[in-house]
């Protein structure tokens, strides 16, 4: 028999992952935002930009924020 932690896992790993599943994770790394330096502005900017297009992870963000900083320059 098959422990019930083992059966949790394969659900969680099924799980759909949304846009806003990622926006929020994102948002409530605040460890990431300090190191990375990310303004108000930013946010503001990057969360028009995420919620636009498909994301699979925080690094599909910090994509975006790099190409948004290196614009500017």
């Amino acid at each position: 028999m098959k422990p019930a932690l083992f059966k949790t896992k394969v659900i969680d790993a099924r799980k759909t992952v949304t846009r806003q599943d990622v926006w929020d994770q994102f948002c409530d790394d605040t460890g990431l935002q300090h190191a990375y330096r990310i303004t108000p502005e930013e946010m503001d900017a990057l969360k028009t930009v995420a919620l636009l297009g498909n994301l699979k992870g925080k690094q599909d963000i910090l994509f975006i924020l790099r190409q948004m900083r290196g614009r500017g320059r």
